[in-house]
């Protein structure tokens, strides 16, 4: 995903705890960052964009802290992207469809999700 948005000239930046997927990013002159989303990043970046896909959404053990840090990594008017999936509970048969809902969005920038 980084590279298709390079491709596309919009800055970029992949943030993986994985070192191979970071040493495969950069083996491919592709920026990326060894380290937590939780940590705090170099230069206090903002984004217009922030994406999390292939299941990240649960990464931390909680989805609701992983989706305040996003927004929180932000710029005003910025865009959260996330990848969910539809489950289907294997005790009941009941299709699980994951909802976001997003909590203010002030003049002050700030937002909240629960």
């Amino acid at each position: 995903m980084v590279a298709a948005a390079l491709r596309r000239g919009l800055p970029s930046l992949g943030i993986d705890v994985s070192a191979t997927a970071v040493e495969l990013a950069r083996a491919a002159d592709l920026p990326a960052l060894h380290s937590s989303v939780f940590d705090p990043l170099p230069s206090g970046h903002r984004f217009a964009t922030v994406l999390l896909l292939d299941g990240n959404v649960g990464i931390g053990g909680s989805p609701a802290r992983l989706l305040a840090r996003c927004t929180a990594l932000l710029e005003h008017g910025g865009n959260l992207v996330a990848e969910v999936q539809r489950r289907v509970a294997k005790t009941t048969g009941v299709e699980l469809v994951p909802e976001l809902h997003v909590v203010g969005d002030d003049a002050d920038g700030d937002q909240g999700v629960e």
